[in-house]
C-alpha cells in the first residue's frame, strides 16, 4: 500500500468518523428540544430520523437473514415454512410464532367439531416438530 493510499485511508476515516459525530450531535438536538414544542419542521426531521433509522434496522436484519438463508437444508426450511417465519429468524422469533399459531390451531379450540379436531390435532403435531426441530438447530448453531 503506498503512502498516498494510507493517507486517503486516514483522511476518509476522519470523514467518517466527522459525520457520524455530526448525525449524533443532531439527533441528540432534536430529543433534547421539548416533545410538546409544536415545531411542524422540528417533527418533520424526527420523523425522518426515524424513518432512517428503522429502514437500517430492516436493511441489517434482511442481510442477517439472507446470509443465514445460505445453505439451509431443506427440513429446517419447512420447519420455518411451517412456522409462517423467514428463515434466519431468531429462537424468540419462533417461540412468539410457535405460540401464536398454536393458540389460533390448538384442538380445544375444535372440539365441537370433530372433523376439524382432528385436522387441528395434525397441525399442532406439525407445529410441534417445527418448533423443536428449529430450537435445536438454533442450538447447534450458538450464538450469533
Amino acid at each position: 500500500m503506498t503512502l498516498r493510499d494510507r493517507l486517503f485511508n486516514v483522511a476518509k476515516a476522519e470523514l467518517m468518523d466527522a459525520a457520524r459525530k455530526l448525525k449524533t450531535s443532531a439527533q441528540h438536538l432534536v430529543n433534547e428540544v421539548r416533545p410538546g414544542a409544536d415545531d411542524p419542521e422540528l417533527e418533520a426531521i424526527r420523523t425522518e430520523i426515524r424513518r432512517e433509522e428503522a429502514a437500517r434496522r430492516r436493511g441489517e436484519r434482511a442481510q442477517s437473514r439472507a446470509a443465514a438463508a445460505v445453505d439451509v437444508p431443506a427440513d429446517i426450511r419447512t420447519f420455518y415454512a411451517n412456522l409462517e417465519l423467514p428463515i434466519g429468524a431468531s429462537a424468540d422469533e419462533v417461540k412468539a410464532a410457535y405460540r401464536r399459531l398454536m393458540r389460533r390451531y390448538h384442538p380445544d379450540k375444535h372440539a365441537l367439531d370433530p372433523a376439524r379436531a382432528k385436522v387441528a390435532t395434525e397441525v399442532t403435531q406439525q407445529l410441534r416438530a417445527a418448533y423443536d426441530g428449529l430450537i435445536a438447530h438454533l442450538e447447534r448453531q450458538g450464538p450469533r
